[in-house]
C-alpha cells in the first residue's frame, strides 16, 4: 500500500494494480538472474551462464509466480512484492556483504508478508559461518557489527508494525486477518492468529 501511494495520488481510483504487480514481477525475474550469477561466482553453485539464463525464465513462466503476477489483487500483489524484497535481501545478504541494505530489504519483505521474517536465517548463516566455516574468535567483533547493522532496520520495522496494529486493532499481534471472512475459521477461533500451530502452513506457503 505504501508503494502504491504515489500512483494513487496521481491516478486516484483508476490506479491499475495489475500493472503495478507486473512491474515487480518483471523485476523479480531480473533479480533471480542477478542472484544466480552472484552465487555462481567462485563456483559455489556450479551453474554456467546458460543455466542462469534458463532458470529465471522457468521461474517467470513455470511457477506460481506467473499467475500471482497477472492477477493483481491484494494478497497476490503482496506475494510478488514480498518476493522482490526477499531477492534483494538475498543479493545484499550473501556473504553478509551489505548488512544494512540486507536488513532494510528484509524489513520491507516481512512488512509485506509476515512469514518472510524466517528468511533471516540466510543472513545469520553467512555472518556466523563465513565461507562455510566456524567463526574464529578474532572475527567476533566484525560479525557482531554486521548483525547489529542487519537487525536494526528489522527491529524498527517490526516495532512499527506492532504499534500500527495496536492503533488500528487494539492488539499488537492483530494484522487484520480476524476481520476477513477467513477470520471465522475453527483453527483461528481455537488458537488466534499468532501461534506456532500455523508455522508449518506459513513455511509451506512461503
Amino acid at each position: 500500500a505504501f508503494l502504491m501511494m504515489p500512483l494513487v495520488a496521481i491516478f486516484g481510483w483508476s490506479t491499475n494494480d495489475v500493472l503495478f504487480t507486473l512491474f515487480f514481477a518483471a523485476l523479480n525475474v531480473a533479480l533471480v538472474f542477478v542472484l544466480l550469477e552472484q552465487l555462481a561466482i567462485g563456483g559455489r553453485t556450479g551453474r554456467r551462464r546458460r543455466d542462469n539464463n534458463w532458470l529465471p525464465a522457468m521461474f517467470a513462466l513455470g511457477t506460481n509466480h506467473y499467475w500471482c503476477a497477472v492477477l493483481g489483487q491484494v494478497w497476490f500483489t503482496a506475494l510478488i512484492v514480498g518476493t522482490t524484497f526477499t531477492l534483494l535481501y538475498m543479493i545484499w545478504g550473501a556473504d553478509a556483504r551489505r548488512p544494512l541494505l540486507a536488513g532494510c530489504a528484509l524489513a520491507m519483505a516481512f512488512a509485506t508478508r509476515t512469514p518472510l521474517v524466517f528468511t533471516a536465517v540466510f543472513f545469520f548463516a553467512f555472518a556466523l559461518f563465513p565461507g562455510g566455516r566456524r567463526l574464529q574468535r578474532e572475527e567476533y567483533g566484525r560479525a557482531l557489527r554486521r548483525l547489529a547493522l542487519f537487525c536494526t532496520p528489522c527491529l524498527v520495522m517490526g516495532s512499527s508494525l506492532l504499534v500500527m496494529n495496536e492503533i488500528r486493532f487494539d492488539s499488537p499481534t492483530e494484522f487484520g486477518h480476524t476481520y476477513l471472512a477467513a477470520g471465522g475459521l475453527q483453527r483461528i477461533r481455537d488458537y488466534g492468529l499468532f501461534h506456532p500451530v500455523f508455522l508449518s502452513k506459513n513455511l509451506t506457503a512461503m
